[in-house]
């Protein structure tokens, strides 16, 4: 019986992981609120596996920024629905 209220709940906890997923990373158009870096910078890592430091939110790290939040689209297109 603890079992399985224990997979309905990581199976909720997903669901609402994924669309908080999707509701952020669909907020972002041009411009990365700087409240919004580290989420991004986190998410970008648990979904590559990354271990890259998180870069300043500066134009010259853009590129690298730009990879993240691709990174993170992909995954929830391909995974969150």
């Amino acid at each position: 019986m603890r079992l399985t209220q224990d997979i309905i709940r990581n199976l909720i906890k997903e669901a609402l992981n994924a669309q908080e997923r999707e509701d952020k990373i669909n907020s972002i158009t041009n411009m990365i609120p700087s409240s919004m870096a580290t989420w991004i910078w986190n998410t970008y890592k648990d979904i590559s596996g990354s271990r890259e430091p998180q870069p300043c939110t500066c134009g010259s790290a853009a590129k690298l920024w730009r990879k993240a939040t691709d990174e993170i689209r992909t995954f929830v297109r391909d995974n969150d629905r």
